[in-house]
């Protein structure tokens, strides 16, 4: 059996647009800041146990993250490992683990487990991939740089290792955003119809101040998505600061009436307040 979709998502690290508008502002990034998840990256197959007794726990594992019983999927992960002869056949068990850590926000954890599997197999290129995401949530962002980049070596294709990189720039401040806007750019060299891209690009853009490049950016994004709430609320943010409040104000409104969850819902509204269109 292989494990297709374990890999965690970029977007539970993407920059929120309150970030991204406070960058522009001047304001120190938060590297907490999440939005929902928006897309998933491609993974290599990783093979199960050869071990029987482990086979059935690393199968049953997989089935429990499916379901999001995470706890039975940690315990099961981690019975697979203990039943497997060498170390090199519970590499695919110390992913499974890693990723369910991962989910449970236990980021410690699951770069224990990434690495762990990097020693294991040091050419995976997804182990750097959620490590640095792991990382990432962590706030421990030049180790996240050094993780994505270390995939992106391994699989110079791997768009989503270049858009974590490209957030964690981001983050990272000023000095960085040009590093980010190159990564954004190669991501959608590689993939034109990724909205994350044109949406990180769009807030790397913001954060420079190239606020008419960040507007066509953000607008592409909203072509390939017109739900994306953040997307409309980000160029608000950039029309706002160009002196456009009229349609500042049109992209807001359509952002919280997109919104479904409080957190988003705040977010937007957080965002408008920094760009001096109202706060409440």
């Amino acid at each position: 059996m292989n494990v297709r979709h374990l890999t965690v998502t970029l977007p539970t690290i993407f920059v929120s647009v309150a970030v991204l508008a406070g960058c522009a502002a001047g304001v120190t990034p938060s590297p907490e800041a999440t939005t929902a998840p928006t897309g998933a990256p491609s993974s290599t197959p990783v093979a199960s146990p050869s071990t029987p007794g482990a086979k059935f726990f690393f199968d049953r594992g997989l089935v429990n993250y499916e379901h999001g019983d995470y706890d039975l999927a940690v315990a099961d992960f981690t019975k697979a490992i203990e039943l497997t002869p060498t170390a090199a056949d519970a590499f695919g068990a110390f992913i499974g683990r890693a990723n369910v850590y991962a989910k449970q926000g236990k980021f410690d954890l699951a770069v224990a487990d990434f690495t762990k599997a990097i020693e294991l197999d040091p050419t995976y290129a997804q182990a750097f991939y959620g490590r640095g995401l792991a990382y990432a949530k962590q706030g421990k962002l030049d180790l996240a740089v050094a993780s994505f980049s270390r995939a992106i070596v391994l699989d110079p294709t791997d768009v989503h290792s270049l858009l974590g990189r490209g957030i964690a720039y981001v983050q990272l401040g000023n000095l960085n955003l040009h590093l980010a806007v190159a990564d954004f750019t190669k991501g959608i060299e590689l993939d034109p119809a990724n909205v994350d891209a044109f949406f990180g690009r769009g807030g790397a853009y913001l954060a420079q101040g190239k606020l008419d490049a960040a507007v066509v950016d953000l607008t592409t994004a909203i072509e390939l998505d017109p739900t994306y709430a953040k997307a409309y609320a980000m160029r608000g943010a950039a029309m706002a600061q160009g002196g456009d409040k009229a349609g500042a104000t049109a992209d807001f409104a359509k952002a919280l009436s997109l919104a479904s969850d409080a957190e988003t819902i705040s977010w937007i509204k957080q965002t408008r307040c920094t760009v001096g269109l109202g706060c409440d």
